[in-house]
């Protein structure tokens, strides 16, 4: 099933599409120029010390960032499939957790310091990060495969 054409000049005249609409194709402009990376605001309890009462934001991952946290888990694992590392939840942190303008606060060179932070809060961040991000125990098992 093909997508319909319409020109640039009735673009500004579209309306929203419906349930039963056929799909409308992206320009190459429309597509690098969405608004693609959905942002969630993480509140911690106010029982968590240190984070009690405070939020992060944690936003979807790019692509690039994607394929940057599947080269981890690869490089990361034993030959059993499981994973070596003691920083998978710093990691994951670095690459989802945003300001609330969607840009990344970490980078991968604060992984070590992310790392010595509290496991439940990371854990919390980590939560939002999977579920946004479809991130699940299978990602890993496929990920061996290949």
């Amino acid at each position: 099933m093909g997508c319909e054409q319409i020109s640039p000049a009735d673009d500004d005249r579209r309306e929203p599409p419906q349930e039963d609409a056929a799909p409308v194709p992206f320009s190459r402009d429309e597509l690098l120029d969405a608004d693609d990376l959905p942002l969630e605001r993480v509140d911690f309890p106010a029982s968590m010390p240190g984070w009690g009462g405070r939020c992060v934001y944690v936003r979807s991952m790019t692509a690039g960032e994607r394929d940057q946290w599947e080269s981890f888990l690869v490089e990361h694992q034993t030959p059993a499939g499981t994973l070596k590392s003691d920083a998978v939840r710093a990691t994951l942190v670095a690459l989802c957790c945003a300001d609330a303008d969607g840009r990344l606060m970490f980078t991968t060179e604060d992984v070590e310091a992310l790392s010595g932070k509290n496991a439940a809060a990371l854990n919390v961040i980590c939560d939002r990060a999977r579920a946004l991000n479809k991130l699940n125990a299978d990602d890993i098992e496929e990920l061996a495969k290949n």
